[in-house]
């Protein structure tokens, strides 16, 4: 959740260097709409592919494929690629869900609201700490950064549930 709060706030800011100010809105709008409509197309997908695979491997899918989308982000100097490679972050989408049913196989039936309170704590404590890294990380150097911090925090949570 951190490292996909990183740029969230931030987006118009890289965008006006990337675009005229006639398509800015669009562009500004579709940044955010664009995950959450893969997230739409995609979630009964996964979790059906969840249910065959198990939940553990749903989570590493979906830190890698944040991770190997905020490394195209790195790379994306067009506009319409920026949006696409959003809409490909929503696509890859479902890392809480699978987190939430993982912690219910592996915490005891007297510990699942601790659980749950735990997750939603993490959840909102990554959004926090998220904008704020980006905004020091844009602050320091440059918005382009924070898609390669970004990504190296995907690909080590990824190898850590991995090992």
């Amino acid at each position: 959740m951190g490292a996909m709060e990183m740029s969230g706030p931030f987006w118009l800011l890289y965008l006006a260097n990337m675009t005229s100010q006639e398509l800015l809105s669009f562009a500004g709008t579709g940044v955010y709409i664009a995950p959450m409509l893969g997230i739409i197309l995609t979630s009964a997908f996964w979790g059906r592919v969840g249910d065959r695979i198990g939940n553990k491997t749903m989570m590493i899918r979906a830190l890698a494929g944040l991770a190997l989308t905020q490394l195209g982000l790195v790379f994306a100097n067009d506009v319409w690629i920026v949006l696409i490679l959003r809409f490909i972050q929503g696509d890859c989408a479902g890392y809480i869900a699978p987190a939430q049913a993982y912690g219910i196989a592996i915490v005891p039936a007297s510990q699942h609201t601790r659980l749950f309170a735990w997750l939603q704590v993490s959840t909102n404590t990554g959004a926090l700490l998220g904008a704020l890294t980006g905004g020091a990380i844009l602050d320091l150097l440059s918005f382009f950064w924070i898609s390669p911090s970004a990504s190296i925090i995907c690909a080590l949570c990824t190898l850590f549930w991995c090992s």
